[in-house]
């Protein structure tokens, strides 16, 4: 039985007939009981659904850095819900009737700040220490709130993500714990800028897409 809480035309909790009432985030919300189907399902039903699956797995190691990248793009749903619907069916290829995650093609962060030009990462250590800046074209200097770093190691299906929430000027530097590279390892990588007081970010500012991070010359 459903209990209306705000009068008649207000938020209800429950099952009333065919609809259940529900809240989420302090907002009454409506949706329909589920359809239960006796057909069976099409092949192109099965896709959608391996697609959807494969993206969430994909994107749940980096959740927690999502909740940044995409917090300030608010369209009533969580922030990895939004990761995952901007990205599907934009990063999902047809291979051979499989779905397939282009890593290439995600789209990591949803935002309206200002990107840099460049973004650079040097290895300076064997233990992971590295060193990262931001660069203008121009060579101005221009202060940023922070960046956002996440890279991806398709050797290992290993990501890592860094958040930098303190001001950096383009043509200076700081340094970052990563993880150790080997030799000349290739990684995927995305930057943004964030800003953490505000709790925006920008899109990419660029995606190294096969990137190589330059080991430092003893």
């Amino acid at each position: 039985m459903g209990t209306i809480k705000q009068g008649i035309l207000g938020g209800f909790s429950g099952k009333v007939g065919t609809v259940i009432g529900a809240s989420w985030k302090g907002k009454a919300y409506m949706r329909g009981m589920p359809q239960h189907y006796t057909t069976q399902a099409t092949w192109g039903t099965l896709f959608c659904q391996r697609a959807l699956s494969a993206i969430i797995e994909v994107l749940r190691p980096i959740a927690s850095t999502l909740r940044l990248t995409f917090g300030d793009y608010d369209h009533g749903m969580s922030t990895f819900n939004k990761a995952v619907k901007i990205n599907y069916p934009g990063a999902i290829e047809n291979h051979g009737g499989e779905p397939v995650v282009i890593y290439q093609k995600l789209q990591l962060s949803k935002g309206f700040l200002q990107c840099f030009d460049m973004f650079t990462v040097v290895d300076v250590s064997e233990d992971g220490e590295w060193d990262v800046g931001v660069i203008q074209y121009d060579n101005s200097h221009v202060e940023f709130p922070g960046f956002i770093l996440i890279l991806y190691n398709p050797e290992d299906n290993s990501w890592f993500s860094h958040v930098h929430d303190q001001p950096i000027t383009s043509g200076t530097s700081v340094e970052i714990q990563g993880f150790p590279l080997k030799g000349d390892m290739e990684l995927l990588g995305w930057a943004f800028v964030y800003d953490k007081s505000l709790g925006q970010v920008s899109n990419a500012c660029l995606d190294f897409h096969s990137m190589h991070i330059n080991e430092e010359d003893d």
